[in-house]
């Protein structure tokens, strides 16, 4: 039979692992002491392959914090820190969070660090701008000629394609602008 303390930590265990954002509790050495379900999915390795391990490591490839790490700046100002941070290996946004936790004396033990996927949330947020940026485009001043082409050059800025074209019916004639 289990006692109250291990039902207490399974149900704490339950809860997190409810949760759709990688949790982790990491130490001042940014070693992750905890995580839930979510934290594994998101390293893409299980929670016995993590615990132990630095979050810089398994994250970002790392054999230290990277100059952006939330962390430092968590220390710093000994208070909640969040930021948007792009992975460009995994060509993914993150939303994380950093809250301090504190010993007994008040200094900084380690961080409750919680990440969230945003990707696809920074993907329509740009489609909406460059859309945006084509309706003005298209009610602006200038000729058709000139509207293609600002198009086309919104569409290479938006995607970070180099070759973009659009080829336009004009009875006979199918010009390319580029």
């Amino acid at each position: 039979m289990k006692s109250d303390r291990e039902n207490s930590l399974d149900d704490w265990t339950r809860a997190l692992d409810s949760v759709r954002d990688a949790v982790m509790v990491i130490d001042r050495d940014h070693r992750i002491i905890r995580a839930n379900r979510a934290a594994g999915e998101l390293i893409g390795r299980p929670l016995s392959d993590i615990l132990g391990r630095t979050c810089f490591g398994l994250i970002h490839q790392a054999e230290r914090p990277p100059d952006f790490c939330p962390m430092e700046e968590m220390v710093g100002k000994r208070e909640h820190v969040e930021r948007e941070i792009y992975l460009p290996d995994r060509r993914s946004w993150l939303n994380v969070i950093l809250d301090p936790v504190f010993d007994d004396t008040g200094g900084i033990s380690g961080a409750v660090h919680v990440v969230r996927d945003i990707t696809e949330q920074k993907r329509a947020e740009e489609r909406l701008e460059m859309t945006n940026r084509i309706l003005g485009l298209l009610g602006g001043p200038g000729d058709q000629v000139d509207q293609i082409r600002g198009i086309v050059s919104a569409i290479k800025e938006s995607t970070g394609f180099n070759a973009v074209g659009i080829r336009i019916s004009d009875g006979e004639d199918f010009p390319y602008y580029e």
